[in-house]
């Protein structure tokens, strides 16, 4: 049996049949590459002369003389040397003989020559030097009024707010300590205001707790609570606030709040045996409604003026507004003792009276 024949490896033509595959290199191949790598490379070396021979082309400045601004206001050299296209470079100093604004030095001198688009350095007179600023920080400003005005200086005082440095204490002086001071002889002085006014919030429909926080952080102190009924609104709700918001109040200044609650109970104070006077300054600032009610006692009773009854029992809590009446007692004034002394002989009286009685 003859055995199938193998596959045959080719591919077909136009013509038809199979046409041998031929795998080896071809010779032309390598030829290509080659010369493909050599004209990279010879673009590469182009592109890096060209880029170079850019590189090494620079932009001609031209130069330009330096003019004359000595003598001139600061403004003025500006504009001079701006119209040669120089730049300006100013530091200020004292100077004795030039007036205050005028420029009394520079660097390159005139008629020196360079780049156009260079900058000049200019000195620029501040006027006659005045005596040294003294070290007054830390000072009273009516202390420090007394040190600057023995140094021949002038005050310009300015108040700034600091939360940590006292009231009237200077922060700085301008300019600092020792340093000269100007021609006029003026010195700003900074001093503390005291801590910066702190602006009430808007507080009203919010949770107490929450406002009495942000309270906290705004160093204001609820001073009372007031607690009202208002069954339309959650127990806790601040209804309103005094003083009004968006009013500047001190550091540390006190507000009271309005909330929705129950009121807390009053105790009632101890008055009874008090006289009616004292009883009245104890209870003035309780919120309870106080009556007196007065009833007669004997003459020359010591409860004359005291209180004898209160309506409601010492250190007993009620409700704010609850009535309380007072009883207090009222006795006449006995009259004077009056002595009678028997006459003697020869009409003098005894030794053991104090009273005389004429004839």
């Amino acid at each position: 049996m003859d055995e199938p024949a193998s596959p045959r490896r080719g591919r077909v033509t136009d013509v038809g049949g199979w046409e041998p595959l031929d795998r080896r290199p071809h010779p032309f191949a390598a030829v290509l590459t080659m010369a493909a790598l050599v004209g990279v490379f010879v673009v590469a070396l182009v592109g890096l002369g060209v880029a170079a021979e850019q590189g090494d082309r620079r932009v001609d400045v031209p130069d330009v003389l330096v003019p004359s601004v000595e003598g001139t206001g600061e403004d003025a050299a500006r504009e001079t040397l701006e119209e040669v296209g120089l730049l300006m470079e100013v530091s200020e100093a004292p100077n004795e003989l030039v007036p205050r604004g005028t420029v009394f030095e520079q660097d390159p001198i005139p008629g020196a020559r360079i780049e156009q688009g260079s900058a000049v350095s200019v000195g620029v007179s501040t006027g006659p030097a005045g005596p040294v600023v003294p070290d007054v920080v830390g000072q009273q400003i009516s202390e420090a009024t007394g040190v600057l005005v023995a140094a021949g200086l002038t005050l310009e005082v300015s108040e700034v707010a600091d939360e940590d440095v006292r009231v009237g204490e200077v922060l700085g002086t301008e300019p600092v300590a020792g340093r000269q001071a100007g021609a006029d002889r003026v010195v700003a002085v900074q001093v503390s205001s005291g801590p910066a006014p702190r602006t009430v919030p808007e507080v009203a429909d919010r949770d107490v707790i929450e406002v009495v926080e942000e309270l906290g952080r705004l160093e204001l102190r609820p001073e009372s609570i007031r607690r009202v009924v208002d069954e339309s609104l959650a127990d806790g709700t601040v209804l309103s606030i005094e003083p009004a918001p968006g009013t500047e109040v001190p550091r540390y200044g006190e507000v009271e709040l309005v909330v929705v609650g129950t009121p807390e109970p009053v105790v009632m104070p101890a008055v009874e045996g008090l006289l009616r006077s004292t009883a009245t300054e104890v209870l003035a600032d309780t919120p309870l409604d106080v009556t007196f009610r007065v009833v007669a006692l004997p003459a020359g009773d010591p409860r004359d003026g005291r209180v004898l009854r209160q309506g409601v029992a010492a250190m007993s809590e009620v409700p704010r507004g609850t009535p309380v009446e007072l009883v207090v007692g009222s006795a006449p004034q006995l009259p004077a003792p009056t002595t009678t002394v028997p006459r003697g002989s020869e009409g003098s009286t005894t030794a053991s009276t104090s009273t005389t009685i004429a004839n």
